[in-house]
């Protein structure tokens, strides 16, 4: 009764795209007893398989055409497919279930006239993987601990101001001050009377009070050559423990949350920044999260996963749909705003230093690859590493959204291409990450950007022509390939 009740049922609508007949995938795994089969008591877990029935073409006419308006099937003609979620006893293994559904589906093919259906079945245990056994999740698992004990080392260190301490009394230990004559004096007003030839450390400043000292006199074995009114006198320390110091400090803080996360916090915008950009982010993004939300719910050819898939087909036809069918536009803008501040930023810099010089050059390419590629790296290690044992449950079974642990695959075979930035060259179907096909883009374009600029710098008519016709270049072979297709 459990093994039934667990199993999926035909569903009203199923020619309004109602072809996802989804099982209870939890009671169907917990199902743990003893059983008669056959006459005999035996011990019976549950097993959730999923079946797809490819209907034969004169059925599938029933259903009309299946629009594919994001050209997943590449303008192909697409078999159309009902998948049904069955609980069967975990004896059985998915070649069981499909050449036994097989030979009742030949059963029925001949009086239904031309063409047949076609069987295919994939269960849970055929997904099932053991991660201790992986040797890339293994490596990505203990280099996310070295790094979660790194970061929680140097919080403590900086959140307790440890190192602050550890500074202090180092400096106090192997510092020896000189006196350093200050030229720009600060006055200190009457805080105190300052006797003839007395001096007064500022334990927090490490700086000498003086009285007011004429030229030629000696003082802590300085001479001093100028006239001083009542000011200071500052006090060096070892430059090469403060120095070493600092730089322990930017370690600990680079780790450090206690540091980072007001920082990833702060809304505070420098002097130069152009706040109306961010205006145009916020708007680019909820428009490309309203696309992916329709494009990862439409019915994908063989499948679907919602109900009365069909009909949703109905609203690109009307005017207020054009906004979620041209959301790819929105990718467009990000291009944009990417362009728009590498521009400005470059021309700033170039203005400032009076052209091009080739340290300049160099460190352009270099702090881009190294702002963005260690981070990716770990994001794109995580992703082949943990996506496949991170999702379970029936629609993992079967497209679309098995293509998580397709993905997984294909990172393990072609992850270099994504840190080379030339993931967006090859086949759709080896794609890694898939989304990252925008980084690889923003880089390469990236990378091209100086044509633009160095001319816009050095012939602002020039390079405007230029970047004009590149624009116009853009618009003509997106217009052609469109016609064409």
């Amino acid at each position: 009764m459990q093994v039934f009740d667990a199993s999926g049922k035909p569903t009203s609508g199923v020619l309004k795209g109602s072809t996802r007949w989804l099982g209870m995938y939890s009671q169907c795994l917990a199902i743990d007893g003893k059983a008669q089969l056959i006459g005999l008591e035996r011990q019976m877990k549950g097993e959730y398989c999923s079946v797809q029935i490819y209907l034969p073409a004169n059925l599938t006419r029933a259903f009309g055409a299946m629009p594919d308006p994001f050209g997943i099937s590449g303008g192909k003609p697409q078999p159309f497919a009902i998948t049904w979620d069955i609980c069967v006893p975990n004896s059985c293994s998915s070649n069981d279930i499909k050449n036994l559904l097989q030979q009742g589906a030949d059963s029925v093919s001949p009086y239904i006239g031309q063409g047949k259906f076609n069987i295919d079945a994939v269960c849970s245990k055929d997904k099932k993987e053991d991660w201790k056994e992986d040797p890339v999740t293994v490596f990505a698992t203990c280099l996310m601990t070295f790094f979660t004990i790194v970061i929680l080392f140097c919080t403590i260190v900086d959140g307790f101001g440890m190192m602050e301490d550890g500074t202090k009394n180092n400096e106090d230990k192997n510092s020896k001050t000189q006196p350093v004559l200050l030229r720009n004096v600060v006055e200190f007003g009457s805080q105190q009377s300052i006797n003839k030839s007395e001096l007064y450390l500022d334990q927090g400043s490490n700086v000498v009070m003086t009285n007011h000292l004429k030229p030629r006199q000696s003082i802590a074995g300085l001479v001093v050559n100028e006239e001083i009114p009542n000011g200071v006198l500052g006090m060096s320390t070892n430059k090469s423990t403060t120095n070493k110091n600092d730089k322990r400090k930017q370690v600990i803080q680079a780790f450090s949350l206690y540091t980072n996360v007001p920082k990833l916090l702060n809304t505070n915008q420098g002097s130069g920044a152009l706040g109306c950009l961010n205006g145009i982010r916020v708007l680019s993004m909820c428009w490309v999260i309203l696309g992916h939300t329709y494009s990862i719910m439409m019915p994908r050819p063989p499948f679907s996963i919602i109900s009365n898939g069909l009909e949703m087909f109905k609203k690109l036809n009307q005017f207020l749909f054009l906004g979620i069918m041209n959301g790819t536009y929105s990718v467009d803008s990000f291009f944009l705003l990417s362009g728009l501040l590498v521009t400005y930023l470059y021309l700033k810099q170039l203005k400032k230093e009076n052209g091009l010089k080739l340290p300049q050059i160099a460190l352009f390419y270099f702090h881009r690859v190294w702002r963005l590629t260690p981070l990716y790296a770990i994001v794109l290690l995580c992703n082949t590493a943990y996506v496949k044992y991170a999702i379970s449950g029936p629609l993992t079974l079967v497209t679309p959204v098995s293509d998580f642990g397709a993905d997984s695959d294909n990172c393990r075979k072609y992850w270099w291409r994504n840190l080379l930035y030339i993931n967006n060259m090859f086949d759709a179907r080896e794609l890694c990450m898939g989304v990252t096909w925008y980084l690889a883009n923003d880089m390469q374009m990236f990378f091209v950007s100086p044509l633009v600029i160095l001319p816009l710098y050095y012939f602002p008519v020039v390079g405007m022509l230029l970047a004009i016709g590149l624009i116009a270049t853009h618009i003509t072979t997106t217009a052609v390939i469109n016609l064409d297709r």
